[in-house]
């Protein structure tokens, strides 16, 4: 409630971040659409809201350091090739989510599609959930690793981060032929 708004069909370029002093991203709010671009470092230090699309946009190259947050759209959410992201996060929007980056190491991720498709094409494997509404389309070959989601995690109606728990998550499974 208290942040400026950021107006629709805004850019940030996060070129200045690099390994040792990332650029700091969050908590923000946009508007509209959001597009995240540049050759860069980025840690997402709270919750990244937009009222639009979200689009990571490498140019050539975005390391994407999650930080136990989470990204929500409204619209749809991309994270191209080019992307690589690092850490645990979630990443929910109420269309879909194209989800297509390298991923470094085996942390736990949570996508969610409320309304739209999950496209996971990553570069290698995922760790972590998925949740979709009608669709989950997979790229052949990739596996999926699934891991207990860890303490601390800033997911909308779980852990608040102070060790308390302000919702009840259940995860539910079952088996495709």
């Amino acid at each position: 409630d208290d942040l400026p708004p950021l107006p629709d069909g805004y850019t940030i370029d996060i070129s200045s971040g690099t390994e040792a002093d990332p650029y700091p991203l969050g908590p923000l709010y946009c508007e509209g659409n959001l597009t995240i671009t540049g050759s860069g470092v980025v840690r997402i230090d709270g919750t990244i809201y937009v009222k639009g699309n979200l689009v990571f946009n490498p140019t050539p190259d975005i390391l994407i350091l999650f930080n136990m947050q989470s990204i929500f759209a409204e619209g749809d959410i991309s994270l191209q090739p080019g992307c690589t992201t690092s850490g645990s996060g979630c990443v929910i929007a109420v269309g879909s989510i194209d989800y297509q980056p390298n991923i470094s190491g085996e942390d736990f991720v949570f996508l969610m599609s409320i309304e739209g498709m999950v496209t996971l094409q990553p570069g290698n494997d995922f760790y972590g959930s998925i949740a979709g509404d009608t669709e989950v389309y997979m790229q052949p070959n990739t596996t999926l690793n699934w891991t207990e989601a860890p303490d601390g995690l800033n997911f909308p109606g779980g852990d608040s981060g102070s060790g308390t728990t302000t919702g009840k998550l259940d995860v539910l499974t079952w088996q495709i032929s």
